[in-house]
């Protein structure tokens, strides 16, 4: 399916006719397997969803330094009690930078079609 779903009935179709062709081939090898013949279809039920991906966004973490010279992402670096001194508690942390400038399409679709077909046999 095209990731703007632009094509969904027609994949929706397809989806489905495949699925019913691959349900009564397995249904085939199972009565030949039990010995016994496919006789008609008892009912029918079909099930569709969709998924989609998002290209990654882009937001990113700032780096803050800690006391000790070193970097931690999004300044998180072990907290000290609330009580220690001013200089050795971890700063509060920063929130993620994100350009919220521009539509986010997404960059695919997928169509995920089930089937439950139950035949009578005899």
């Amino acid at each position: 399916m095209k990731a703007d779903g632009s094509d969904r009935a027609a994949a929706l179709n397809r989806a489905t006719a495949t699925a019913l062709v691959d349900a009564k081939s397995q249904a085939q090898a199972t009565v030949l397997a039990m010995g016994v013949t496919l006789k008609s279809i008892y009912s029918v039920s079909t099930t569709s969803s969709e998924s989609h991906s998002y290209p990654a966004t882009d937001c990113a973490i700032p780096l803050m330094p800690t006391s000790n010279g070193t970097t931690t992402e999004g300044g998180v670096p072990a907290l000290a009690p609330a009580n220690s001194p001013a200089g050795t508690r971890a700063p509060s942390p920063l929130p993620p930078v994100c350009m919220y400038n521009k539509v986010v399409k997404p960059s695919s679709s997928q169509l995920v079609v089930t089937v439950v077909v139950a035949y009578r046999f005899g």
